[in-house]
């Protein structure tokens, strides 16, 4: 992480910027990756899960209103500005 960070203030320390993603590609529990056999029925299941775990991953938030069905999941980011 602190790779990231420097790699970031050594372009702009001033500019915002968006770490997005939740920094990991699992899509399994932390109890289940310690079970090789879940891991191995896991990666059977869908040979993709671990380059692309999406759809594996429970969508997070309602993005545009309960009725829309549209939702995100941790990978994605939604980008506002506040005015007072």
């Amino acid at each position: 992480m602190r790779v990231l960070l420097d790699a970031i203030d050594g372009c702009d320390r001033e500019a915002p910027a968006l770490i997005g993603g939740d920094l990991n590609a699992f899509s399994l529990a932390l109890a289940d990756l310690a079970d090789r056999e879940r891991v191995e029925a896991a990666l059977c299941d869908d040979p993709l899960r671990w380059s692309h775990p999406v759809p594996h991953e429970p969508r997070v938030v309602d993005a545009v209103g309960p009725s829309s069905g549209s939702m995100l999941s941790d990978h994605e980011a939604i980008a506002l500005s506040i005015r007072a």
